[in-house]
């Protein structure tokens, strides 16, 4: 391994343990702070979560219908 990333902050805060004391093996990357990362997904990370959510819920599949979400 040349080194790892990590886009989850659990995953980062445990890199930052690991580093703290010294028992990190590689080079690892926080994706968790990044712009991209921080400023859409961790704001708009619903996207595949709602649709399981509604899946599991209604048992219906939703590929291929057209739904209107309103008031989220």
């Amino acid at each position: 391994i040349r080194g790892v990333t990590e886009e989850t902050t659990t995953g980062v805060h445990r890199l930052y343990q690991l580093a703290a004391k010294q028992e990190l093996l590689f080079p690892a990357m926080n994706v968790n702070d990044s712009v991209t990362k921080s400023k859409f997904d961790n704001l708009y990370g619903c996207r595949h979560s709602l649709v399981d959510a509604i899946f599991r819920a209604t048992d219906v599949m939703l590929s291929g219908k057209v739904a209107i979400v309103a008031g989220y």
